[in-house]
């Protein structure tokens, strides 16, 4: 049974969920809601993208590289003093030109990236800290990132997972060309934005990838903050928390209906993986 719970932030509609045709129904029922359609109205660039948290608590909506900034740091005498702010903007340029550097044995002419937000989905997609963020097309794949730990490195501890829902606009025509400075500067004016990329993996294919594009200010607020600051109707953001008790029924049920580690990762890994936890799960 569906309930609709409060949030840390009022302004953010918070569910719990007990199942995955739970989900699907007050996700029929938000996208109904006149804050959607009203956006649609106004926009015809809109989409709705999903993002899956095994911890709800976690990690806030901001890409890895802003996580980063720690306005602390302990001495010997254990008190606190304030460490200069970081410069993410030149955090980001090194790592990208080191990237691009040490990354062309890898590539292929036909899969380098010819833009500076290419550079940036290739690079997220393999892992490095950049200023985008990973979400998907897919209720359903969000739902799986949620319930199911993908390396050794997850640990659920207990916790309830979350998956996040955001609608926003997207990048289109001449923002897709735009270089990392004026990309920092049109998230400052028009707020984040949604960044649809060409095919960099098979992987990310089959999760229908997508990113949310943010601005590098040190001040830069995560995308929850945001929203519920916001001053108009720019933003719609959905959490729906799936209490832990449930991760393995709602597991059950995404495998049934054939969201599973081989459809999401589409070679023997992922073929060894859906192994491993059948195997698992096995009585014998």
């Amino acid at each position: 049974m569906k309930r609709s719970i409060k949030s840390s932030q009022d302004a953010i509609p918070t569910y719990s969920i007990e199942s995955v045709t739970d989900f699907l129904s007050i996700i029929e029922s938000e996208n109904n809601l006149s804050t959607i359609q009203d956006l649609s109205d106004k926009n015809t660039f809109v989409s709705t993208i999903y993002r899956g948290q095994l911890k709800h608590e976690k990690h806030p909506l901001l890409p890895q590289l802003l996580r980063y900034d720690k306005p602390y740091s302990t001495v010997r005498d254990q008190s606190r003093t304030k460490s200069p702010p970081i410069n993410f903007r030149e955090r980001e340029s090194n790592l990208i030109e080191e990237f691009k550097r040490q990354s062309a044995f890898f590539l292929s002419t036909s899969t380098t990236p010819h833009t500076d937000l290419e550079w940036l989905a290739l690079a997220q997609h393999h892992g490095l800290a950049t200023r985008i963020l990973d979400w998907s097309e897919s209720p359903l794949t969000a739902l799986f990132f949620a319930v199911e730990p993908t390396s050794l490195e997850d640990e659920v501890e207990g916790s309830d997972a979350v998956v996040w829902a955001f609608t926003g606009l997207r990048l289109e025509g001449e923002q897709l060309r735009k270089n990392l400075d004026e990309l920092d500067e049109l998230v400052e004016q028009v707020g984040i934005r949604i960044y649809f990329p060409s095919h960099i993996s098979n992987r990310f294919v089959a999760q229908q990838g997508c990113f949310t594009v943010h601005s590098l200010r040190p001040s830069e607020l995560s995308l929850e903050e945001r929203f519920a600051a916001q001053e108009g109707c720019q933003y719609h953001l959905v959490k729906y928390i799936v209490p832990n008790s449930r991760r393995e029924k709602i597991k059950e049920q995404l495998y049934r209906l054939g969201t599973n580690y081989v459809s999401l990762f589409p070679d023997l890994d992922g073929l060894c993986r859906k192994l491993n936890w059948l195997i698992a799960k096995s009585p014998n």
